[in-house]
């Protein structure tokens, strides 16, 4: 799944989501994570296998300067470039 990062949605929050998404649990540093395990009725896994974020200026295509494509992990600072992987493909 990608998502446009920077203006509605920042990483730590995605990452966050993600993280429930894919595991059933919250993250220690999620603030709201406590209430979201509690408001869910049920623990689930989607179909999602990685998550990407595309750091897009508000108008128009053009990435945020010094911002590239990443791959994100549910742990910070394991995030990959996106481009080398899309290179791979």
């Amino acid at each position: 799944m990608g998502v446009l990062e920077g203006f509605c949605l920042h990483r730590e929050d995605f990452r966050d989501f993600m993280t429930i998404y894919n595991t059933g649990q919250s993250r220690d540093d999620d603030p709201l994570g406590k209430m979201t395990m509690y408001k869910l009725d049920r623990k689930f896994k989607g179909n999602i296998d990685e998550s990407w974020g595309f750091p897009f200026e508000q108008t128009g295509f053009n990435f945020m300067p010094n911002k590239k494509p990443q791959k994100i992990s549910l742990v910070r600072g394991r995030d990959e470039d996106l481009v080398k992987k899309l290179i791979e493909y």
